[in-house]
């Protein structure tokens, strides 16, 4: 059955320019896809020399690759973090969170950045979101402990310091 009414059935669907464009697509998305995870590498390799505006760069242009990149939003808002820029870490870690509802780990970086801006009752909000999301996080039990102690709450503070201990030793030398 090649022809049908006299015409070839292959060129009347054109099945092989489509598999070619579907191809030049997936190459590009391949592409794309290497570009950004070298940049969100080169961030992190640029925070471990402490270069933190090289680092925001390189994420920032991760980010514009794939502005679905929730890891790149969330170490451009560490990095923000760390050059005390907690208003614009919050922001960060707001995209990453509108992308990701349920990482808890922007959750709980938000709720430091929170707790840099004196605002524990926000800190505390953020860090029990991340306990929620993963309750085997040691980092989030221990900074609720931190903030609950600093809100004077104290035996609060204690209660969530003992999950921290649980899940890492190393809390309880922190906690001392």
């Amino acid at each position: 059955m090649e022809k049908f009414f006299r015409r070839k059935v292959n060129d009347k669907f054109n099945y092989q320019e489509k598999e070619k464009k579907l191809s030049e697509l997936n190459n590009t998305d391949n592409i794309n896809n290497i570009q950004k995870f070298d940049l969100y590498n080169k961030g992190i390799n640029h925070m471990a020399n402490e270069k933190l505006t090289d680092a925001i760069r390189c994420f920032e242009l991760s980010v514009r690759i794939d502005p679905q990149f929730v890891n790149a939003w969330i170490k451009k808002g560490y990095a923000h973090f760390h050059l005390g820029e907690y208003s614009v870490a919050i922001s960060c870690y707001n995209n990453a969170l509108d992308l990701d509802i349920n990482n808890f780990e922007a959750w709980n970086l938000k709720g430091l950045a929170y707790y840099r801006m004196n605002n524990l009752d926000k800190a505390i909000e953020c860090c029990e979101k991340s306990i929620d999301i993963n309750h085997n996080d040691g980092m989030s039990w221990y900074n609720l402990s931190c903030y609950l102690v600093l809100g004077g709450r104290v035996d609060d503070g204690m209660e969530a310091l003992k999950p921290a201990i649980e899940i890492d030793i190393s809390y309880a030398k922190r906690a001392v």
